[in-house]
């Protein structure tokens, strides 16, 4: 099997007194499909807008709360809407790309941001928040304090002086490197019963722990199409775009890289362009039900193809066939192979002159990983 560089998420909560309702049987499904969309916007107010979130998949969890998430090529949008009135609230939205860090996006009066390894709890420090925004609670403490003086209770007070309906992120996808997110959502409901605070936990999936993430819900960003079980080997690849420096091309020499799926998912597109030299070149993997491997299909743009099959061998992608040049014809091996920091290495060979030849060897990053 081809190791996978992961990224999770936990979504944390602490919400002000007010009285719950019987909880409902409801849990998050173990695999999230994402709709991509063309430029979405969303305020991060936590108003929730008309529209503004009706191309989101929801999921209504128990005690009438919604999750929300969607995304488009920029930004990954979720949020969390709660039963009026919402009162105070803490959030906290945690990812990690490795399972070994654990990073801390929080959300109070202010916004703030910490990392740790797991299974510690991570230390936020107010005042940062790189490529992220979120509604933070904007509190008339003054106002509030005389509300309640007057005898009146305080969630009345924010409901009316406050309004907002939940918490809404976006959250850059320069931070989501990995090539699997999966989602893990929590937070603390807090009630005054007698005089006394206590706190009511909710935990999604119900499995699911903040210090081990093997249970949280896999994300799986899609445009809508269905992508064929046999095409699963390179879903990691798909919705990302990847650059690699070629300097035998010159200074400043970038390949660009995206792959997309296309006809009802029955096939992936792979796009490649070639900064410097104008080159460019899309290749099409589906699958081929006599041979029952992935198939390939690729042309350049100035009249070589290549085409053959896909397959897992040896922990690595292996794509094997012919490449079709004006003057001959060889055989080639090309292997893609993901490390854990989430990079994937493609090397090429070609068989000539009785032996093979190495050809390119790059390494992709994900765009949002430069600099």
């Amino acid at each position: 099997m081809v190791f996978l560089k992961s990224i999770f998420l936990v979504l944390v909560l602490a919400i002000a007194p007010r009285v719950l309702s019987q909880p409902e049987t409801a849990d998050l499904p173990t695999e999230i499909q994402i709709p991509i969309h063309q430029t979405l916007s969303v305020s991060t107010d936590g108003i929730f807008s008309p529209g503004e979130w009706v191309a989101a998949k929801e999921f209504k969890l128990k005690d009438n709360y919604s999750l929300y998430v969607m995304a488009d090529s920029d930004y990954l949008y979720t949020a969390l809407k709660f039963p009026a009135p919402m009162g105070e609230c803490v959030a906290e939205l945690r990812i990690t790309p490795d399972k070994k860090r654990n990073y801390v996006l929080h959300v109070s009066g202010d916004l703030g941001e910490g990392v740790a390894d797991f299974p510690d709890n991570p230390e936020f420090v107010v005042g940062i928040h790189d490529n992220w925004d979120s509604n933070p609670a904007r509190i008339d403490s003054s106002g509030r304090q005389l509300w309640m003086d007057a005898g009146q209770p305080v969630e009345r007070y924010d409901e009316m002086y406050i309004p907002r309906e939940g918490i809404e992120f976006r959250i850059s996808r320069d931070r989501l490197t990995g090539t699997v997110p999966r989602i893990q959502v929590s937070w603390i409901r807090v009630e005054v019963i007698g005089g006394e605070i206590q706190k009511k936990v909710y935990n999604y999936p119900l499995k699911a722990g903040l210090s081990n993430p093997e249970h949280w819900s896999r994300l799986r960003f899609s445009n809508g199409q269905e992508l064929d079980e046999h095409l699963r080997p390179l879903e990691p690849l798909i919705y990302e775009t990847w650059e690699a420096k070629e300097p035998r091309f010159g200074d400043g020499a970038i390949i660009n890289r995206r792959f997309e799926i296309v006809e009802n998912g029955k096939a992936i597109k792979r796009t490649d362009t070639f900064r410097v030299i104008n080159a460019t070149s899309e290749y099409f993997y589906y699958w081929d039900f006599e041979k029952k491997e992935i198939a390939v299909f690729g042309i350049h743009n100035n009249g070589n193809f290549v085409h053959g099959h896909l397959k897992e061998e040896d922990g690595k992608i292996l794509i094997y066939g012919f490449e079709t040049f004006p003057d001959k014809k060889l055989k080639f091996r090309n292997t893609f192979e993901f490390t854990e920091d989430g990079r994937y290495l493609d090397n090429y060979y070609r068989f000539e002159d009785n032996e093979w030849k190495p050809g390119h060897s790059w390494v992709f990053y994900q765009k949002k990983e430069w600099g």
